[in-house]
């Protein structure tokens, strides 16, 4: 259902801009082009299905491409998701539907993942090519965005947006938790244990235990002795809460930005996402992108319809001259034949 027939390109991308710069303000959606490809008519089931019990937003692979997908068009100094023009998004969104497929079941869940996962590349995205030495050469950053990201980071605005960004991480009692699993996801490390699923408490306590055995933070260790009073405390009449339950419990559930303090994304494997409304996300093309795929459409099949008429000029054409040959055939066979009732006459 995702997948696409082909790739979009973007006429005045990054590259294009350092190459040819353009200093006149540009707020149009960017015209898409299709380019043909070699694979071009390869069917949806060639590419790799996108499915939470197997690839997922958590895997490596699918982290990458939407990096990839973002810094082929990076035409303006975003620096998060929320600045990010609505073409852009829209264009990161049409990119990523060419290399994966999925059910249709999982269509919302696809767009709420691939938002926060696109979030947190372009985030990280602008901050290392800001921080980075100014001889360094950023492939997928033209000269000018470059400079203009590195102004709208140092402005007084973004500066205190972004201090106010630390400040809220450090509140309230989650404060300050770290984990000690390394760059492997939580997903992948659930696997990985003898090829079972741990329990979400037990995933939780093998990602926050340092080699010491204990604990990574004084945050981490209060949510374990939640946890661990809740298990013990005697349970209602009837009651029969599993250990994940009552980590959930403990945890106090998903925030109101829709993360679970603890687990990240692998929370998705233990506990149901509170559903929330899409209609911010990027769920059908732009307005601009529509008129402008209608314009191609009415182009090529007016040139269809342009062929169509030479070809049947042509077919006519071809009648006609083969009705002639015929007619010059029967022409000559008929002066041969008198030719020889005159030749036998003179005999």
């Amino acid at each position: 259902m995702s997948a696409g027939r082909g790739r979009f390109r973007l006429r005045g991308t990054s590259s294009q801009r350092a190459d040819e710069p353009n200093d006149e303000p540009n707020d149009e959606t960017p015209e898409l082009h299709m380019e043909e490809q070699e694979n071009h008519d390869i069917p949806n089931d060639t590419l790799p299905t996108l499915d939470p019990d197997a690839l997922w937003f958590d895997h490596y692979s699918v982290s990458s491409t939407i990096t990839k997908v973002i810094q082929s068009f990076y035409d303006e100094p975003y620096t998060c998701w929320t600045n990010a023009k609505k073409h852009a998004k829209d264009y990161w969104w049409f990119s990523f539907q060419q290399s994966y497929t999925w059910d249709k079941k999982h269509a919302s869940s696809v767009e709420v993942n691939f938002r926060k996962k696109a979030a947190i590349s372009l985030k990280g995205m602008a901050s290392r090519a800001d921080k980075a030495k100014n001889n360094t050469i950023i492939p997928w950053l033209s000269a000018e965005v470059r400079s203009e990201l590195k102004i709208l980071r140092e402005s007084d605005d973004f500066k205190k947006k972004s201090q106010q960004s630390i400040l809220n991480r450090l509140e309230g009692e989650k404060k300050g938790i770290k984990h000690s699993q390394g760059s492997v996801s939580a997903t992948e490390i659930a696997k990985r244990e003898n090829g079972k699923i741990l329990s979400a408490p037990d995933l939780y306590l093998k990602n926050h235990t340092k080699k010491d055995n204990t604990m990574t933070t004084e945050a981490a260790q209060n949510i374990w002795n939640n946890f661990q009073s809740k298990k013990a405390a005697p349970q209602a009449s009837g009651s029969t809460k599993g250990d994940d339950e009552i980590f959930y419990e403990a945890v106090g559930g998903y925030s109101k930005k829709g993360t679970f303090f603890g687990l990240g994304n692998s929370a998705g494997n233990y506990f149901t996402r509170p559903r929330k409304s899409i209609t911010n996300y990027i769920s059908t093309p732009s307005s601009s992108i529509v008129s402008q795929l209608q314009g191609q459409l009415e182009s090529t099949t007016s040139e269809l319809t342009e062929t169509s008429q030479k070809l049947s000029d042509a077919l006519n054409k071809i009648e006609v001259l083969e009705k002639d040959e015929k007619r010059n055939k029967e022409m000559i066979l008929e002066l041969q034949k008198k030719f020889s009732e005159f030749s036998q006459s003179q005999a």
